[in-house]
């Protein structure tokens, strides 16, 4: 989501941008020490809390006409993709009974940075051989094993590879 902020400087408005940067750059009120009904606070030292998240450069001190160009920064950067691998957040699910001639199926989990998903089956933890889409057919082989599927989120950065649950297969 794009962040783009309107305002005239003045201490009200000034107060608000700052929440607002503060928040898209995923600080709380209490982090950038902004308290309730507060009409004066060091907005200097509450954009150092901003830019440091960022990894801008920090001020000493500013005047309320630097006070514009430095939210712009601010703007830029928070609007600006950060290249990085995918990362897995919460693991992938594998649902279905483990009966010979049922289908299992792999949900992908959750995942940053804007994957596309390859999948990859596993009987005991070993790759089987042409099992690479989302849903798996047991088979006799599965008998008396453990079946899971590993996930690989891949986009311009990186990959990065999570395994699901295992299903027992009778």
């Amino acid at each position: 989501m794009a962040v783009a902020v309107s305002y005239d400087v003045d201490y009200g408005s000034r107060n608000a941008v700052l929440t607002q940067l503060g928040v898209a750059a995923g600080l709380s009120a209490t982090a950038l020490g902004i308290t309730a009904g507060e009409t004066h606070p060091n907005w200097v030292q509450q954009l150092n809390v901003i830019n440091t998240e960022l990894g801008l450069p920090t001020y000493s001190s500013l005047d309320m006409s630097a006070f514009q160009t430095v939210v712009g920064a601010i703007v830029t950067a928070l609007n600006t993709p950060v290249a990085a691998p995918p990362a897995n957040t919460s693991p992938p699910v594998v649902t279905g009974t483990g009966a010979v001639g049922d289908n299992l199926t792999c949900a992908p989990g959750t995942w940053t940075n804007l994957p596309t998903f390859t999948y990859q089956w596993l009987r005991g933890g070993a790759t089987i051989a042409g099992a690479t889409s989302a849903v798996y057919a047991l088979v006799g082989a599965d008998s008396g094993t453990n079946v899971s599927c590993r996930v690989t989120g891949t986009n311009a950065d990186g990959n990065a590879s999570a395994t699901s649950n295992a299903i027992a297969v009778a």
